[in-house]
């Protein structure tokens, strides 16, 4: 039986992102629910505003990423190739599977993938990363251990060269892994929820993760100085997202 938390995942998936919604940025709520979500905003209109997107179900045993059956059923959504290809589509931008393992991409400015081997069972395209995680793993603690043995190459879009992505992982005990790469090196960065000892639950675009990390350390220590008038970012800049996501979050019951 899906969790109650992959049910409210997959709603807030149907309701945001074929709509375009006002912000690409992810969280994972402070409750007992695991109840997480994400928007999507300033998509190349060629790929999703005009060609839109699916939602795709697949079956365990299936054939995906790097060539492997899926060990775990999901669901996911998938950019619109149009009727010019033939080509099955697979799951890209969001996807789930049944265990509560999720992924999410998003766009990163400073990403700098990794140069390929030529060997397809390593080289995982971006387009495949969100597929390979929910095919492939129950926890982010298993994607973690992973990402060793792949190398994360530059991909494609419906419109071109992919121009560069970070991906969320999170899981039913309330984890996020954030993977980045950066100078062609893989960052993985875990996110434990937790007031900010690892993070807060929340992802947004440029700049990295760690650097979004401390601009809300800063305004957290800015909001209990001796003279903490501090004004509520109001623009929809990536890191006044992240801290307006933030004060929201900790402002709701547990």
């Amino acid at each position: 039986m899906w969790s109650i938390r992959t049910r409210c995942f997959a709603l807030l998936l149907v309701k945001c992102i074929p709509k375009l919604c006002d912000a690409c940025s992810g969280w994972f709520m402070d409750n007992g629910f695991r109840l997480s979500a994400r928007t999507l905003d300033n998509a190349p209109t060629d790929w999703i505003g005009h060609s839109g997107t699916g939602l795709l179900v697949v079956p365990r045993g299936h054939k995906g990423a790097l060539g492997s059956r899926a060990r775990f059923g999901y669901v996911g959504f998938f950019p619109n190739p149009g009727s010019s290809t033939s080509q099955a589509p697979r799951i890209r931008m969001a996807g789930l599977n049944e265990v509560g393992l999720s992924c999410d991409e998003q766009h990163l400015d400073e990403t700098q993938y990794q140069s390929p081997t030529g060997d397809t069972g390593v080289d995982l395209p971006t387009e495949h990363i969100c597929e390979w995680a929910v095919m492939s793993f129950r926890d982010c603690a298993e994607v973690r251990g992973a990402l060793e043995g792949v190398r994360l190459v530059r991909g494609t879009t419906p419109i071109g060269a992919d121009s560069g992505h970070h991906y969320t992982m999170r899981d039913v005990s309330g984890a996020s892994l954030v993977v980045e790469v950066i100078d062609g090196k893989v960052h993985a960065y875990d996110d434990f929820n937790d007031g900010g000892n690892t993070g807060f639950g929340v992802i947004t675009n440029s700049p990295p993760f760690p650097w979004q990390l401390e601009a809300l350390r800063l305004f957290q220590a800015k909001r209990v100085a001796a003279r903490p008038a501090v004004g509520v970012p109001g623009a929809w800049y990536s890191d006044e997202r992240f801290i307006r996501i933030w004060m929201v979050k900790s402002g709701m019951p547990k």
